[in-house]
């Protein structure tokens, strides 16, 4: 068409040219092509795309929300304010994110690259109640956990782990430094030892420690048999013969 009446009006000369067309109809067309420029003020809304540049918001299918541009860009899933570089929202429900790759030696990874790479887990608004793992690769000189190491973290305590692993495989629970391979000596409670009757007995040849609840008593596997440790209480002072 070269002319049109109604809501737009003005004329186009050619196919190519719609120059001088002025309005604000509601037009529907099957494809258009366009070799220049196209310039959208308010919301650019779409059901699919390949490749769109330099929008400022994109309200995509199943409401993912591109803003921004270049570094600044963020991309928003179920909200359209996202609040950090990927924000995944949805209210009253539970939310995953989903790796998958095929075949049976395929392996599935995400990976926060960097100096130091975290996840966060809390309340909506806040960070109450976070618990945090984390990865840093540097020495924390106020706390002294060293380099290459992983943290977990729970109630918003981040002064010290709850659990820290170092790069030689030592775990120290409520210590930044392990000194031994589980490290312990900072709490003030007690090991729960596994218990169980003589016929629950583990087999190996690695040196075990429980009790046995059928005599009653603290015993240890050397790798050949169980011997008992404590059978019985004894007072402070006592003399043990035999």
């Amino acid at each position: 068409a070269t002319s049109f009446v109604g809501p737009l009006t003005g004329t186009a000369t050619t196919a190519t040219n719609a120059q001088g067309l002025t309005g604000s109809p509601s037009i529907t067309v099957t494809n258009i092509t366009a070799s220049g420029n196209v310039s959208v003020a308010g919301t650019l809304t779409y059901e699919d795309v390949t490749n769109v540049d330099s929008i400022g918001v994109i309200t995509a299918r199943s409401g993912v929300h591109v803003t921004g541009t270049g570094a600044n860009g963020r991309i928003g899933i179920g909200t359209d304010n996202p609040q950090e570089d990927l924000h995944v929202y949805k209210a009253n429900s539970s939310t995953a994110i989903k790796v998958e790759t095929t075949g049976s030696t395929a392996a599935a990874t995400l990976q926060l690259k960097g100096g130091s790479g975290r996840v966060d887990f809390g309340v909506p608004g806040g960070s109450g109640n976070r618990g945090r793992i984390l990865y840093a690769n540097a020495a924390n000189t106020l706390t002294g956990a060293p380099g290459d190491r992983m943290e977990f973290f729970t109630n918003n305590d981040t002064s010290n782990s709850a659990i820290l692993i170092t790069s030689d495989n030592k775990i120290g629970i409520g210590t930044n430094i392990p000194a031994t391979d589980v490290d312990i000596s900072q709490k003030t409670g007690a090991v729960a030892l596994p218990q169980g009757t003589t016929a629950q007995r583990p087999t190996g040849s690695a040196p075990y420690i429980r009790k046995n609840t059928t005599n009653n008593a603290l015993e240890y596997y050397d790798g050949t048999s169980w011997v008992e440790i404590i059978t019985d209480y004894f007072p402070t002072g006592s003399t043990i013969l035999g």
